[in-house]
């Protein structure tokens, strides 16, 4: 279950990646001949891939789509993370299928909402400029992606700071707290480092995207040199931050996922030459982790 689950969050994330390739290319070469004429208002991914008819479009859709069943299927929040601190006590072997029913609960939701939040916003199109119904279908494929990822992101800070205890000793090699009795993994750092740039990432939208959507609202016409938006530096801005966001929120499972399985390999012993073969004899299907629960 571990490793496949792992090995769905990183084909998600390669999936993810190669979608956005092509609009991406286009939104930072300036390609106006190819962006939608509301760019420079809206400056967000789902504005730039809303076509399905174009190649960015259809790439972004399927990718999108066949992610958000990955995730679904996966079950990546019970097998490529750690049981939460608060249960260490009742689940001692830190086995996935022994947490307790409330966090059992939050995990269900934590898989299940970023999936739907994608498969929607990869079924439901957007119109630029949208009227009527056509505008309700626009705000629901606008919204439902970002909110997936700023979702996605929060739990992983959740996990990050409840299962793996990562803040407080991010920057020292001292052992975590007793329940845990382990020092914290490359992996982990990393995954810290990741989060922080995420919700960097996060920030940089959000800011933008107050000066594209609030800005007008408010201040057009006590300022009508700056809206609406004329920058497209703005626009991009808006874009970049919202692609790095959703990009770095699903690169966290498949990091996670990678971590618990050298820490399944590295649980029957220490001599390097035995890991090694135990992790080859593992991605090949030869032994598993019965005794832990994979």
């Amino acid at each position: 279950q571990v490793l496949s689950a792992t090995v769905q969050c990183v084909v998600i994330f390669f999936a993810m990646y190669g979608g956005l390739a092509v609009g991406t290319h286009i939104a930072f070469r300036a390609d106006t001949r190819h962006l939608p004429f509301d760019f420079l208002q809206k400056g967000t991914v789902s504005n730039v891939h809303q076509d399905v008819a174009t190649v960015r479009g259809r790439m972004f859709a399927v990718t999108l789509f066949i992610s958000g069943m990955l995730l679904l299927v996966s079950q990546y929040t019970f097998y490529c993370y750690r049981p939460w601190a608060s249960g260490r006590w009742e689940n001692p072997m830190e086995l996935s299928q022994l947490i307790v029913p409330s966090e059992k609960i939050i995990r269900v939701v934590w898989c299940v909402f970023p999936a739907v939040g994608f498969m929607l916003t990869a079924v439901i199109p957007a119109v630029s400029a949208g009227e009527g119904y056509e505008a309700v279908l626009t705000g629901i494929h606008n919204v439902a992606a970002p909110l997936s990822a700023l979702f996605m992101i929060s739990m992983e800070t959740v996990q990050l700071a409840l299962g793996d205890l990562a803040f407080g000793h991010v920057l020292n090699q001292e052992s975590v707290p007793a329940e845990y009795s382990k020092h914290l993994t490359t992996i982990q750092r990393l995954r810290v480092v990741v989060l922080c740039l995420a919700w960097a990432s996060v920030a940089i939208f959000v800011s933008a995207q107050g000066y594209l959507t609030v800005g007008p609202r408010f201040f057009a016409t006590k300022y009508p040199a700056l809206f609406p938006n004329k920058s497209f530096c703005i626009a991009l801005l808006s874009y970049g931050g919202e692609l790095f966001a959703m990009l770095l929120a699903v690169l966290l499972p498949a990091l996670a996922g990678i971590d618990m399985l050298f820490d399944v390999v590295s649980a029957y012993g220490d001599d390097p030459y035995q890991s090694a073969g135990l992790t080859l004899a593992f991605l090949l299907g030869k032994t598993g982790g019965a005794y832990y629960g994979y």
